[in-house]
C-alpha cells in the first residue's frame, strides 16, 4: 500500500504509556534490537532515558494505526 503524505499527523512526543503490557513490549524490543546503555556519554544529558524513547514512539505509532491503519506519523527534521 503506498504512503499518502496527506494522511499524516505529527509525532506526539508527549504521550506516555503506564500500561504494564506496553512496558513488557518495550523491554522485549529493547533487549532484542538495542544495546544496553554503556554509561555516560559526552554532551548534554537527554531529557528522557534512551530506553523510554522507543516506548513513546511505539505508543504513538500504535495509536495512529488504531485510528487509521493508512495514517503516517511525521517527524520534523529541522535544526530548531
Amino acid at each position: 500500500m503506498p504512503i499518502d503524505p496527506r494522511n499524516s499527523r505529527p509525532f506526539d512526543v508527549h504521550r506516555w504509556p503506564d500500561d504494564p503490557e506496553v512496558r513488557e513490549l518495550v523491554n522485549q524490543v529493547w533487549d532484542e534490537f538495542f544495546q544496553p546503555d554503556e554509561g555516560p556519554r559526552p554532551g548534554p544529558k537527554p531529557k528522557i532515558r534512551h530506553k523510554d524513547m522507543p516506548k513513546v514512539l511505539l505508543l504513538d505509532l500504535y495509536l495512529a494505526w488504531s485510528t487509521d491503519p493508512g495514517q503516517s506519523v511525521g517527524i520534523h527534521l529541522g535544526f530548531n
